[in-house]
């Protein structure tokens, strides 16, 4: 995970990195045709209130 700086707008707080989940090997979706296409990606949750704060393609 890079070392950039995480916002969560429900906590209305900046997101330090040891409250940020990581969630591995999520399924991509092309969002123009709303399917599953190959590969995954990491998702970043916050850890107090369960938002996604961000992802990362694998």
């Amino acid at each position: 995970m890079a070392e950039d700086a995480f916002y969560c707008e429900t906590c209305n707080e900046d997101v330090t990195h040891d409250d940020i989940e990581t969630v591995t090997d999520v399924p991509e979706v092309d969002l123009d045709q709303f399917l599953f296409v190959e590969g995954s990606a990491e998702v970043y949750k916050c850890g107090v209130c369960g938002e996604v704060l961000g992802f990362n393609p694998a």
